[in-house]
This record gives structure tokens, sequence and C-alpha cells, in this order.
């Protein structure tokens, strides 16, 4: 029974961190769509600063604790004017001759050089800093910052024989923190926590952040809701979860690293942070996770991020992961097209099967009620059918014949003109091999063999056309007037003729009429008009030639090749 609630627990657990994930996904995917207005709410919070910078004649001071101001609004948003603010705090305090303002800008100046990746120059400003003129508490500061150089330098020197002794000089720098920092401070239980994380006691490590955790949330307004919106205490918030985060990776547990590297991010975005892991760590926990699209997103945001605060280390890191992420974007969308081609195969397939069937069903259907019907009407049709199968056949037997006179004469005629076409070819290549171009030139300039081939079809077309419908001509004049009877010569067609034969055969289209008989559409439309002009009945006179096709049995096909 225990088991069984501690399972139901668990489960229970695990759905609502889902839930909960899910939750903090969409806060960070809005927050990214909305981080235009974020960057111009910072930037009015910036221009605050500058104006009260501008109010007048400021005592050294004053102008001091500005630059500092200004130096905490660009330190994560901006290094350049991060950068410039703490050399100008460091030439301030030079000129106040004042050793303790000195010692803490070039302390703030050290730190945004190693966020840089400047790191010997981070050194050598650390270098200028005499350790023994420090109080406890800026000599905590200084081993911190120590420490936090080494920790870029292992972060930059990462994969490489480097990367362990930048390790252990971070950790020795640590524990000289611990040593000299307030206990209790933050500065302190974080070095701690850290120092313990790294040699291996994780859950030490991460008891001690999760106190601070909740101290810092207290401290600024009691509810973790509403730290991610602390102007105070918001990159705080953020070092601290995005440190849990890496803890929880150590240990081995990616769903609590994922949990506090979303809060982490929130906090970063929601703050204008352009100086971030925690999107670059987030896009490539979801690309082990398969998603792609948002891990590109994610690392598309932090490259902009690292590209907006203008430092080398950051933009290389995330400029690291772009073809990494590319390629399991691209993956993805293979697959997922892949996928999509197959369901839109599998549903078209299956809706094809189920038209077919339907529509069997349905022929099924009338087939039977058709069949029912009609078995009346067999009795009654039977004799009309007869009659009609004796026509039909009448018919099938003058379309043969008509088929054969016409496929004939067509092989006759093209083997005729394809051995006319071979002999012009050889004649040509005789004389272009003869350097006779002139000839070459008036042979192919000649339109002779055209109409030479002109003339054998319309000879062969009359010729055939005539011993399929021999009365043709008669029936013609039978349908004009007296006076305007068609006179041939016996021997063929005339062209007005040739086109009413055409119209017979069922062509009557002006344009194809004109193609098939070498002349030009006008004397095409020309003849139509004249012919039916003279017609006793013009409007129905090519109705009548049309409704004769196929009224004559053809004569006897003649066995001579066409001329």
């Amino acid at each position: 029974m225990r088991t069984l609630i501690a399972l139901l627990a668990l489960v229970t657990q695990c759905f609502t961190m889902a839930t909960t994930t899910e939750q903090l996904y969409r806060r960070l995917d809005a927050l990214i769509a909305n981080q235009d207005s974020i960057t111009l709410a910072k930037q009015a919070s910036i221009d605050a600063v500058r104006v009260a910078m501008t109010g007048g004649q400021l005592s050294p001071e004053a102008q001091y604790a500005l630059n500092d101001r200004m130096y905490e609004q660009y330190i994560a948003f901006k290094f350049d004017s991060a950068l410039h603010y703490a050399t100008l705090n460091v030439e301030l305090a030079r000129t106040m001759n004042n050793a303790r303002y000195n010692n803490a800008a070039l302390l703030k100046l050290a730190y945004i050089q190693s966020v840089a990746g400047l790191f010997e120059v981070a050194d050598n400003t650390l270098d200028h800093i005499d350790t023994r003129s420090l109080d406890d508490s800026l000599r905590a500061e200084y081993y911190n910052e120590r420490a936090k150089l080494y920790l870029f330098r292992q972060e930059y020197t990462q994969g490489t024989p480097y990367e362990a002794a930048n390790a252990d000089s971070a950790q020795h720098y640590r524990a000289l923190t611990i040593g000299l920092a307030a206990p209790g401070s933050y500065r302190r239980t974080f070095a701690d926590a850290v120092y313990h994380c790294e040699n291996g006691d994780y859950d030490t490590a991460i008891k001690m952040l999760q106190a601070e955790l909740k101290k810092t949330i207290a401290d600024s307004t009691g509810s973790d809701e509403q730290a991610l919106l602390s102007v105070i205490d918001r990159r705080r918030y953020a070092v601290i979860t995005s440190t849990l985060a890496y803890f929880y990776r150590r240990k081995g547990d990616e769903r609590q690293c994922e949990h506090y590297l979303l809060l982490a991010a929130i906090s970063d975005v929601a703050g204008a942070v352009r100086e971030n892991t925690s999107l670059r760590s987030l896009s490539m926990m979801l690309l082990d996770k398969g998603d792609p699209d948002r891990a590109f997103n994610y690392l598309n945001t932090s490259i902009n991020d690292a590209k907006f605060f203008g430092t080398r280390l950051r933009h290389i890191q995330s400029a690291q992961l772009v073809p990494i992420i590319i390629k399991a974007y691209n993956d993805n969308r293979t697959a997922s097209h892949q996928r999509r081609t197959m369901l839109l195969i599998l549903v078209g397939a299956t809706a094809f099967i189920l038209i077919l069937a339907l529509a069997y069903a349905l022929y099924q259907n009338r087939k039977r009620r058709a069949a029912s019907r009609q078995v009346s009407r067999i009795n009654a049709t039977l004799s009309e059918t007869v009659e009609q199968l004796k026509d039909v056949n009448s018919r099938l037997a003058q379309t043969s014949n008509i088929k054969d006179e016409y496929l004939t004469r067509l092989l006759m005629l093209c083997s005729t003109l394809i051995d006319r076409n071979d002999h012009r070819r050889k004649d040509n290549l005789k004389l272009a091999h003869d350097r006779r171009y002139e000839q070459l030139v008036a042979n192919l300039k000649s339109n002779s063999d055209t109409a030479e081939s002109v003339t054998m079809f319309h000879d062969n077309f009359d010729e055939a056309f005539l011993n399929i419908y021999p009365d043709f001509v008669a029936t013609v004049n039978s349908l004009l007037k007296p006076d305007a009877h068609v006179e041939t010569d016996g021997k063929g067609l005339s062209t007005e003729l040739r086109i009413l034969a055409l119209i017979r055969l069922g062509i009557s289209d002006n344009a194809t009429i004109a193609g098939i008989l070498r002349a030009s559409l006008s004397t095409v439309y020309t003849y139509r008009s004249r012919l039916k002009a003279r017609a006793l009945t013009p409007e129905t006179f090519e109705a009548v030639i049309k409704q004769e096709r196929g009224a004559y049995a053809p004569a006897e096909v003649p066995a001579t090749p066409p001329r």
C-alpha cells in the first residue's frame, strides 16, 4: 500500500512539474516576443540616471556614485558602456586620491574585462591593486574577482588541456574568498556553494544556494513570481537560479536543471540582461529533448543578446552551437515533412478506397434498379434492336472500307514523300560535298518540291474521296441552284469541292481546312460564303452535307500507288 501511495505521489509530482515547466516556457516565449519593449524600458531607466548626471555641478563623490550607478545599469546590458563608466571611476578615484574608491573601481573594471574575455587585461588590472592595503571586505571581493576571472578562463578553455588548471585556480581563490567574506553574506555563501559543488558535494551546494534564493526572494518582494520582476535583486536571482541549474546538471537531475534554467532565462529576459548563458544552455537541452524549433529560437535570441552586449566570449560560445542546432532543426523539418507526406498518402489512399467503395455501392444499386426496369422493356424493343444492329453492322462495314481506303492511301503517300525527301536530301548532301553552295542555296529556296507534294496530296485526296463517295459531285449539285452547279473535269475536285469534302468528313473549322488544303483562311471563308449563297437553302446547306456523310457505299479500292 505504501509503495502504491509513493508511486501515485511521484506521478502527481511529475505531472505538476511538467505543467509548471510548460507554463514557464510559454512565459519565456512571451517575454522574448516582447523583448523590444523590455529594452526600451531598460533604456528609459538608464536615461533617468543620465539626466541626473547632467543636473548641474556635481562633487567628485556624487559623480563617482552616478558613474557607479551607470556601471550597474550597463554591467549586464552593454559591455562598452559598462567599461566606459568603470574606467571613468578609476580615473576619478585617482584624481580624488581615494585608495578605497580606486580599489573598488579597479575590481569592477577587472570584472567587466573578464566578462569580455580580455583575460590578460583583467589580470593586469587586478595586479594594480595592492592587496595589503585592502580591508577584509575588499580583499574578499578581490579574491572573488580572481575566482571569476579563472572561471571565465575555464569556460573559454573548455575541452582543452588548460581547463583543469583554470578550474583549480578558481577553486583556490574561492577558498580564499570564503575565509575572508563575512559569515552569512551572499558572497561567502555563493563561493562556498560553488566550492562544494566543484568538490563533488552537490547536495550541500544545492541546499546552500536554495536557502540563499529564498532569502533573496524574501528580501525583495516576498514571492517567487514577483522576484522575477524585482529591479534590485533580479540579477542576483538570475545568477543563483542559473548556478542551481548547473549544480543539478552536475548531479544528473535534468528535470530540476531545466526548471532553474527556465527561471534564470525568464529573469534575464525580463531584466534586459544581455550577458547571459541560460538561453544558450536551454537551447542545447531542448535540442536533446527533440524540440529544435524552440531551441533555434532561443539560440538565435542568445546570439542577438551576445551581439548587443558586445563581447567576444559569449558570441563565440553561442556561435559554436549554431551548426549543431541548425542541423537538428533541418533534420527535424525533413522528418516532419516525411511524416506529413506519409500521412497525406495514407489519408489519400483511404479516401480513394472509400470513394471507390461508395461508387461501387451506388453503381450496384443503380444497376439493380435499371435491370428491373429493363426486363419490362426487352420484349418491346427486341425487334427494334435487331434492325438497329443490322444498320450498325452495315455502317461498320462501310466504315471499315473507308478506313482501309484512307489508311492505304496514307501509307503509300507517306512512303512516296519519304522517298522524295530522301532523294532531295542526298542531292543536297552531294552539292554540299562538291561545294556547290549556290546550287544548294537555290535548291533550298525553291518551293517546287512543296508544290509538287501539295499537288500529289490533292490528287490522292480527290481520287480516294471519289472512290468512297462516287456520287458526291452530283449530290452537291442537287443542293445548289440550277444555274450554280459545280463543273469538274472528271479527274479530280476543285478547291470548293475539296472544302465541302472535308466538311463531309467532319472537318468544319476554317483554320483546319486552310491548313489541310494549304490555302489562306480568307480563301476558305470566301468559298464557303459563295457556296452558301448559291445553295437552294443556304441556312441548312452545310448541315445537309454533314448529314450525307457515310450515305454512299464506297467504290472498289484500287491497288495502284498514289501518283
